[in-house]
C-alpha cells in the first residue's frame, strides 16, 4: 500500500502531546490523517486546536467538576487510561497505522501512552511512538520517569523515536523563552513524524 493511501490515526497524549499534535493538525494537508488529542487536564484540553479531543477523567477534579490531570504521576495516568481503554479502542478504530505522540516525564503522557500502545498491539494495529524527553532543568524525577516510560512503551510499538529536548538548545536563538522553546520541540516532532511516514 502506498503511503498516500494509508489510513493514519495520530494520538497526542498529555499536555506535550497535545501541543505537538496541534502543531501537526494546523499544518496538515492530507485527508488520510486523523488527529485526536487525549488529556487528563480538562482546562488544557479545552484549548486544543485539534478538533477531535477526549478527556481522561479520573479522581482529581476541581470544584467545577473538571478533571485536574494526573499530578505528574505516571501511575495515575496509567490507571486513567485503563479506565477509559474501551472508549479509546473505539476512537482508534481500524487504521493502517497509529502514531502515539507524547512528552514523557509527567503523568498523563508517560503513564497512558504505554497502555494505549499495548491495546493497539493486541488489536494488531501497526503502531509508532514519538516521545520527547524533558529538558535537564525539569529535574531528575521527570527524567527518571521518562526513561521508565520509554522502556514500557517500546515493547508494544513497531518503532519508536525519541526527541531529546535538551539537544535542541544549541539551535535556540539568544533569549529564547520557555514558551518559545516548545515551538522548536514541536517542529522536531513534526520532522520525525513525516520522516516516519516516508519510511513506512
Amino acid at each position: 500500500m502506498k503511503n498516500k493511501n494509508l489510513k493514519i490515526k495520530v494520538f497526542g497524549i498529555g499536555g506535550g502531546g497535545q501541543n505537538s499534535v496541534d502543531y501537526l493538525y494546523l499544518k496538515n494537508k492530507s485527508k488520510n490523517i486523523d488527529f485526536v488529542v487525549i488529556n487528563s487536564d480538562e482546562a488544557v484540553l479545552k484549548q486544543a486546536k485539534t478538533r477531535n479531543k477526549y478527556i481522561l477523567s479520573g479522581e482529581y477534579c476541581s470544584d467545577k467538576g473538571e478533571s485536574l490531570g494526573c499530578g505528574g504521576d505516571p501511575e495515575t495516568g496509567k490507571n486513567y487510561a485503563l479506565k477509559h481503554i474501551n472508549i479509546i479502542r473505539e476512537i482508534a478504530g481500524t487504521p493502517d497505522v497509529v502514531f502515539l505522540i507524547a512528552s514523557f516525564g509527567g503523568g498523563c503522557g508517560t503513564g497512558a501512552a504505554p497502555v494505549i500502545a499495548e491495546m493497539l498491539k493486541e488489536q494488531g494495529i501497526k503502531t509508532i511512538a514519538i516521545v520527547t524527553k524533558p529538558f535537564c532543568f525539569e529535574g531528575e524525577k521527570r527524567m527518571k520517569q521518562t526513561c521508565e516510560g520509554i522502556e514500557k512503551i517500546k515493547q508494544y510499538v513497531e518503532k519508536y523515536y525519541v526527541v531529546d529536548s535538551q539537544s535542541l538548545l544549541e539551535i535556540f536563538p539568544p533569549m529564547t523563552t520557555l514558551a518559545e522553546s516548545w515551538h522548536y520541540v514541536n517542529r522536531k516532532v513534526a520532522e520525525e513524524f513525516y520522516r516516519a511516514i516516508n519510511n513506512l
